[in-house]
C-alpha cells in the first residue's frame, strides 16, 4: 500500500502574490496604531509562511527596538524590546537597508538569547525610515527552518515594510501634533490676559480659564454667546469697524492693536475697561478672529491711588513749605523752619514683614527749641509700589518717647494687616488752633518770630 508523501513548505515558497497582497489590503485597511501593525505582522506571517514576524520603533539614544506588535508561534508576545547589539536586527539599523540571512542563524547570531531561545534558522528583515532618512524602526520575520530567496517573496515583504513606515510616521505625526496642542493649550490656559476666539459671526468658539475669570462665567456658559452684547456700544462699534480693517489686509498683516481699548460687561454686569488686541485667521476658508483682552480696572484704581497720595503729599510738601506769615495766627518760626528741614531729609524705609507682626516706628527730630506739644509728628505707612510709592498708605500719630536736648524721639508700635515690602516716611506739622478766637490765652502768638 503506498504511503502518503508529506511536502513541507518552506519560508517564502510557492506565494501567490496577487492574494498575499488582498490579505493584506483586507487585514489592514479599517485599522490604524497598535491594531494596524497587530494585523500587519499576522498577516505578514501569513503570506510569507512563517514562525514569526513583528514591528518595532527605534530608540537610537539606547539602541534599543520596541515591539509594536509581535507574533511568534501562534501568539502574541507583549512588552517586548531589546538592545540591538549583537543581534540580526543591528545590521538592519547600521546599514540601513534589508537583510536577508536564509540559513545558519544561530551559527551566526549564537549569542543572541531570543535567537537561542526560538532555535531560528532564518531571519529577514527591513528599516522602516522617515521621510529624512531617520530610522523609525524595523519590521523583520523568522523561521525555524531555512528561507531561501525569492525575490517575488522580498517585494512583499517590502511593500509590508512600506505600509509600517506610512502608519509609524503618521503616528508620530500624530503624537507631534497632540504634543503640540497639549503644549499650546498650557500656554493659553496659563496666560493672564484673557484670550476668546470668535467665529465669522463673532459668536464665542472657546475661552481660556483668564476669560472665564473675567466675564465671570465658564467656557460652557460663554460659548456661543454673541461677543458684542459684552461691549459697550461705542465699543461694538470700535470692534466692527476693527474687524472690516482686517478682513481687507493681507495675510501676515491681520493684527491690531486696539487703541484706547474696549469697555466690556462681565456676565454679571460689572463694567471694566480692557486693553486688546484683535487678529484674525482662517480655516477651511472660514474667517474667525481672536480677541486678547486685559482687565485694567485694577491697574487704574492703583493709578487713582497713587496719584491721590501724590497730590497728598504735595498739598503737605506745600503746606510746610510756606509757614503763614506774622499777621496771621502763629508768625513765622526760624525754630520751625529748622524743623522743617530736619523732616526733608527723613528717608523713607522699607521692610518685609508678615501680617500681625509688632513694626516698630522711630523718628529722631530736632524740635530747635520748641515744645513737643507744639507740633504733631506722623508716619504715613503703606504697602511699596511698583515704582517705590507707597500704596494704600495710612496716617499714624507717634507719641514722644524720649529727649536728649532739643532732639525727640518719637514713635509707636504698628501691626500690619498684609505680608509684603512696607515703607513709611514722616511728617511734622504746626498744632493749628482750630478756632483761633477762642485759642488759649497763653499762646496767642505762637511762633511769632
Amino acid at each position: 500500500m503506498p504511503q502518503a508523501v508529506i511536502v513541507e513548505h518552506l519560508p517564502l515558497q510557492d506565494i501567490d502574490l496577487d492574494i498575499a497582497l488582498r490579505q493584506i489590503l483586507e487585514g489592514t485597511a479599517t485599522e490604524t496604531g497598535e491594531q494596524f501593525f497587530q494585523a500587519l505582522v499576522k498577516n505578514l506571517a501569513s503570506a510569507l509562511n512563517t514562525h514569526g514576524a513583528w514591528v518595532t520603533e527605534y530608540f537610537p539614544e539606547s539602541r534599543r527596538l520596541r515591539a509594536l506588535a509581535f507574533w511568534m508561534g501562534g501568539q502574541w508576545l507583549k512588552d517586548w524590546e531589546m538592545v540591538i547589539n549583537g543581534t540580526p536586527c543591528e545590521r538592519v539599523i547600521n546599514e540601513r537597508c534589508f537583510i536577508h540571512i536564509p540559513d545558519n542563524l544561530l551559527d551566526i547570531y549564537g549569542e543572541d538569547p531570543d535567537v537561542r531561545a526560538v532555535g531560528a534558522a532564518s531571519y529577514m528583515g527591513m528599516p522602516l525610515l522617515d521621510v529624512d532618512g531617520k530610522i523609525l524602526g524595523h519590521l523583520a520575520v523568522l523561521d525555524l527552518r531555512p528561507m531561501p530567496s525569492q525575490p517575488r517573496a522580498q517585494a512583499l515583504f517590502q511593500i509590508f515594510a512600506a505600509r509600517a513606515a506610512a502608519e509609524l510616521r503618521r503616528m508620530r505625526a500624530e503624537a507631534q501634533v497632540h504634543e503640540h496642542e497639549r503644549k499650546l493649550h498650557r500656554l493659553v490656559g496659563s496666560a493672564m490676559d484673557a484670550i476668546v476666539e470668535l467665529d465669522q459671526h463673532l459668536k464665542i468658539n472657546q475661552v481660556n480659564p483668564a476669560a472665564e475669570k473675567v466675564f465671570g462665567a465658564s467656557a460652557v456658559a460663554l460659548t456661543g454667546q454673541t461677543f458684542t452684547h459684552f461691549l459697550a456700544p461705542d465699543s461694538r462699534e470700535k470692534l466692527a469697524r476693527l474687524i472690516i480693517d482686517l478682513d481687507t489686509r493681507p495675510e501676515g498683516q491681520r493684527s491690531v492693536w486696539i487703541g484706547g481699548g474696549l469697555r466690556a460687561t462681565a456676565h454679571r454686569g460689572e463694567s471694566f475697561e480692557a486693553e486688546a488686541t484683535l487678529s484674525r485667521f482662517d480655516v477651511e476658508r472660514e474667517p474667525f478672529y481672536t480677541l486678547v483682552l486685559r482687565n485694567v480696572n485694577d491697574r487704574l484704581e492703583a493709578e487713582r491711588k497713587i496719584e491721590s497720595l501724590r497730590n497728598e503729599a504735595e498739598y503737605l510738601r506745600e503746606e510746610l513749605n510756606e509757614v503763614v506769615g506774622a499777621d496771621e495766627i502763629i508768625g513765622r518760626s526760624e525754630a520751625l523752619l529748622r524743623v522743617l528741614n530736619d523732616v526733608k531729609e527723613v528717608a523713607g524705609t522699607d521692610a518685609t514683614v508678615h501680617a500681625g507682626a509688632s513694626l516698630p516706628l522711630r523718628a529722631r527730630i530736632d524740635l530747635a527749641g520748641l515744645a513737643p506739644t507744639d507740633v504733631r509728628v506722623e508716619a504715613l505707612v503703606g504697602r511699596i509700589g511698583a515704582h517705590g510709592d507707597l500704596e494704600e498708605a495710612q496716617v499714624l500719630t507717634l507719641d514722644r518717647l524720649e529727649q536728649q536736648g532739643t532732639v525727640f524721639m518719637f514713635g509707636r508700635t504698628f501691626a500690619p494687616l498684609t505680608t509684603g515690602r512696607l515703607g513709611f516716611s514722616v511728617r511734622v506739622t504746626p498744632n493749628h488752633y482750630a478756632d483761633p478766637l477762642n485759642r488759649p490765652c497763653n499762646a496767642p502768638l505762637k511762633w511769632m518770630a
